[in-house]
């Protein structure tokens, strides 16, 4: 089954190498300050990212250089192959955000419930994924945006998600002091620029 996966890991100051894989479907890479965010889709089980990107990061303390990212929402997820499969070319654009500690909590609670509840109700990116490290957010999308057309069965039979979403989001959010939106973009990098 295709698997999403987003990791995050710091420059060190070494000249970035990345190395791309037959099994490796969409790839893109993005920089936010010091950060490195790393997309891809993959069939492999438990790929290790130390294959893609190669070299040009830190080390955690335990020797990982990227750190998976949980999904905390999406708009759809692969059904299949040909459900995945893009149409039209895409280009990633990649937006960060950070949460206020103590409400970190409640943003993934009302994330699930709306993702569960909804589903694709406006019809929003099917690509569309928010994963979480720490306090710091990461909103993958594609444009164009490709709408979702297959009805996905939530979990939840409630409706309990919020009418007031965007007011209730702003609380949760940390301002930034030299953007005016809540999301802000990363930089796209050409992955072959590093192979």
């Amino acid at each position: 089954m295709l698997e999403r996966y987003i990791y995050t890991g710091y420059f060190s100051g070494r000249p970035l190498k990345v190395v791309k894989h037959p099994d490796i479907g969409m790839l893109s890479l993005s920089r936010y300050e010091d950060r490195l965010i790393v997309y891809f889709e993959t069939e492999m089980t438990d790929p290790d990212p130390r294959n893609i990107v190669t070299d040009g990061l830190k080390k955690y303390p335990s020797g990982e250089t990227l750190i998976r990212m949980p999904d905390i929402f999406h708009f759809s997820r692969p059904l299949n192959r040909e459900h995945w499969e893009r149409r039209v070319p895409k280009v990633p654009n990649i937006r960060v955000n950070r949460l206020r500690y103590h409400m970190i909590s409640s943003y993934i609670f009302y994330h699930h419930q709306l993702q569960e509840e909804r589903r694709n109700k406006p019809a929003r990116d099917k690509y569309g994924i928010i994963c979480l490290d720490g306090n710091f957010m990461v909103f993958y999308l594609e444009d164009p945006a490709e709408p979702e057309t297959m009805e996905i069965q939530g979990k939840l039979a409630t409706s309990n998600s919020p009418d007031n979403w965007g007011e209730l989001m702003a609380r949760h959010f940390i301002p930034w002091e030299d953007f005016n939106e809540p999301w802000k973009p990363a930089t796209l990098l050409d992955v072959d620029d590093y192979i």
